[in-house]
């Protein structure tokens, strides 16, 4: 069993306020890879992905005290997904958003409780999910209200990345990523410039079944340090049996 990968991280925003939101999706997308969006307005108002509940399933929307509002949503690829795709909001907003393209995975993610509060250091939430101790991919985002920068991400999570409107009436996204063979975890927070509500999330990504085949130890009921060939192959050429090294 290996960890998800992520293979592709894109981020967006919208600059100007708008009930019509402009997201880009990663390049390379193909049918069968798992979409993660983190979609976050500077102001309480309700978020609508393209043909939701079918094409993007919504594993949360959450308003921060009256703003921001910020919400994660997936969808498995078709490969027939574009550039970019329309967010729509209830009322105009600003908007920052980003969207990873995972590989690698199994079944759907699963997300923990999300965390608000009003400080600088927007804090994801513990999250157990359903599947136990595996090799999982687990990534804490965070939106916070204003145009401040994410100076630090939870301890341990690499590849931070943070997009955020430039006027001080928008909003920013910020997440990063982990990989850990646990039963749960609790992310630490991350720190922003500025005292700022913010709401924070964790999600967790199951990995794909280990193939099925030999799983090693013998041939046959034969224990290998007691084979010397198979097929006329000495066993120190041999690399693969059935494809499992």
């Amino acid at each position: 069993m290996t960890f998800p990968t992520v293979a592709g991280l894109v981020g967006s925003t919208e600059e100007s306020n708008t009930s019509s939101h402009t997201m880009s999706l990663p390049g390379s997308i193909a049918s069968g890879d798992l979409l993660i969006a983190f979609f976050g307005t500077d102001g309480n108002s309700a978020i609508t992905f393209p043909n939701e509940g079918i094409d993007w399933i919504q594993l949360h929307e959450t308003q921060g005290g009256g703003s921001p509002t910020f919400g994660v949503w997936y969808r498995i690829a078709d490969g027939g997904e574009g550039a970019t795709i329309t967010v729509a909001s209830a009322a105009s907003e600003r908007s920052a958003h980003q969207c990873y393209r995972i590989t690698g995975y199994a079944n759907t993610p699963e997300n923990g409780t999300p965390a608000t509060g009003s400080s600088a250091n927007p804090d994801p939430p513990s999250l157990t999910p359903t599947w136990g101790a595996k090799d999982t991919l687990w990534l804490a985002g965070c939106c916070y209200d204003g145009n401040g920068t994410i100076s630090a991400y939870p301890i341990d999570f690499t590849d931070g990345r943070n997009d955020s409107n430039a006027s001080s009436f928008g909003c920013g996204v910020g997440s990063a990523r982990l990989e850990l063979n646990d039963t749960s975890k609790n992310p630490d927070n991350f720190t922003q410039t500025g005292n700022q509500q913010w709401v924070a999330t964790t999600i967790a990504v199951k990995p794909a079944a280990a193939p099925s085949g030999w799983a090693g130890g013998d041939v046959n009921g034969v224990a290998l340090a007691a084979i010397k060939k198979i097929n006329s192959v000495a066993i120190a050429n041999i690399k693969k049996v059935n494809g499992i090294a």
